[in-house]
């Protein structure tokens, strides 16, 4: 499956996406922001 990282300021719609994401099999990472998403490469 894929790698997908998840940018959004609310925690509750990170965790949300993260776990159907997840369930789907998918490996998912988690940023609040943009800049935190960039540190993440």
């Amino acid at each position: 499956m894929a790698d997908i990282l998840v940018v959004d300021d609310e925690i509750g719609i990170r965790e949300l996406l993260s776990e159907i994401l997840g369930d789907e099999g998918h490996t998912v990472m988690l940023a609040e922001s943009a800049q935190q998403a960039s540190q993440r490469r």
